[in-house]
């Protein structure tokens, strides 16, 4: 069976957020701008769903003479796809359409400030996830595992990369900029 050889990960995260102040601003679309505030209970919510696939992926070089007994190649690769509803929109509207000083739209947060917060989506996503992990280990040949002073003092297994990791998405959702920025950590 293949499938012995992967992972599947489901994640469903949700956040309730309840605020007992609303900041209204009015006059969006003009320079005349006039802030207000509601008071009670405002509750809201956030969500979204993702689903990724990985595995392992060994590689090893094993060495006869030397100082070097052996190198391993971890490579971590993992596909997936993820979906988040835009909470700006219908039917949930959580957020005020704005304009920048350029006529652009933003979206605006009527909870922005609030030690609680709110939604922070406004952008509905439906992407594809993809990353790639790596580590690189390097094992030595002790010369004597049975003497205490070399085996305290000295490591087998040396991490030369811990964790190299490239990762990025698409967005089929978006009109435009589907690609996201490739990360690369280290």
């Amino acid at each position: 069976s293949v499938l012995k050889f992967f992972t599947l990960s489901i994640q469903v995260p949700y956040n309730e957020y309840w605020n007992t102040k609303q900041r209204i601003i009015t006059g969006m679309t003009t320079q005349q701008r006039d802030t207000a505030y509601n008071y009670g209970f405002f509750a809201t919510r956030e969500f979204s769903t993702s689903a990724s696939m990985s595995t392992r992926i060994y590689g090893v070089k094993q060495f006869k003479k030397g100082n070097i007994q052996g190198i391993r190649h971890v490579i971590m690769p993992s596909f997936g796809v993820r979906y988040s509803p835009s909470f700006a929109m219908d039917p949930f509207n959580y957020m005020y359409q704005d304009y920048d000083q350029n006529g652009n739209i933003t979206y605006y947060s009527p909870y922005t400030g609030s030690p609680i917060g709110g939604p922070t989506t406004w952008q509905e996503t439906g992407a594809i996830t993809y990353s790639v992990n790596n580590t690189l280990q390097m094992k030595r040949r002790l010369s004597d595992t049975t003497n205490s002073k070399n085996a305290n003092n000295d490591k087998a297994i040396i991490n030369l990369i811990d964790g190299l990791s490239l990762s990025g998405s698409y967005n089929l959702i978006a009109d435009s900029f589907n690609l996201s920025d490739m990360n690369i950590s280290f």
